[in-house]
């Protein structure tokens, strides 16, 4: 039985290959662990490459307002989905029940609205306005 040795050495052109592989599944890792951060964040990065001078921006998303009070009627998913307290599935299911219902008429009224209770009514008073 032959033993193999303790290191094994590959030729220059593998090690390069098995690097730029490496290099390649590693950027795409890194890319979408930050787009998951900045979706999460509301942030938005833009990167300028000027003759190997790299420039990084990132900024908050103008789109989606942040600590002001939405309109729950007129707001859409991304607007309800800035308030604390309400994800995208809770933003979601208002739309639906908006859709479904017409305007919602009073705060209360988003009760009807499963995931939705009293405790969380209570926390959204300050942050949507019924028009």
């Amino acid at each position: 039985m032959q033993r193999l040795p303790k290191w094994y050495r590959l030729p220059a052109q593998e090690v390069v290959k098995v690097s730029k592989k490496s290099l390649l599944v590693s950027a795409l890792i890194i890319t979408l662990i930050l787009t998951i951060f900045l979706t999460l964040h509301n942030l938005s990065i833009t990167i300028i490459n000027n003759s190997n001078n790299i420039t990084t921006t990132v900024e908050r998303d103008k789109n989606i307002p942040t600590g002001k009070v939405i309109n729950i009627n007129t707001a859409t998913a991304n607007e309800l989905d800035c308030i604390p307290g309400i994800g995208s599935v809770l933003s979601n299911s208002i739309i639906v029940y908006r859709n479904r219902h017409g305007p919602i008429k009073s705060i209360e009224e988003l009760a009807s609205i499963p995931g939705i209770g009293e405790k969380r009514i209570q926390s959204l008073k300050e942050a949507v306005i019924i028009r």
